[in-house]
């Protein structure tokens, strides 16, 4: 059981490029506590809604890692839609 404070979301070196020329995302990585509230900013066109989309693979990394509460999710594609980890990693726009 993950409690607040630890780490509960870890992005490591995620890449998504499309039609191998169109870098959407380059080298993130990103730590997410449980218990915080995170805010993703940045210009129309800066990768967002790829990253977000990125943590619950409804758009699948080209390279990287994500962890949820130490799992490597992306190792765990597809994720059964009704997994502890698909209800765990909804989120909102």
């Amino acid at each position: 059981m993950i409690t607040d404070g630890q780490v509960l979301i870890k992005v490591e070196d995620l890449y998504k490029v499309y039609n191998n020329r169109l870098h959407a995302l380059d080298g993130v990585s990103e730590e997410i506590r449980k218990g915080e509230v995170v805010v993703i900013v940045g210009p129309s066109g800066s990768g967002k809604s790829t990253f977000l989309r990125s943590l619950n693979l409804l758009e699948m990394p080209t390279k990287g890692h994500v962890y949820f509460e130490g799992v490597d999710i992306t190792s765990c594609f597809p994720i059964k839609p009704y997994s502890r980890i698909s209800r765990w990693l909804r989120l909102s726009f």
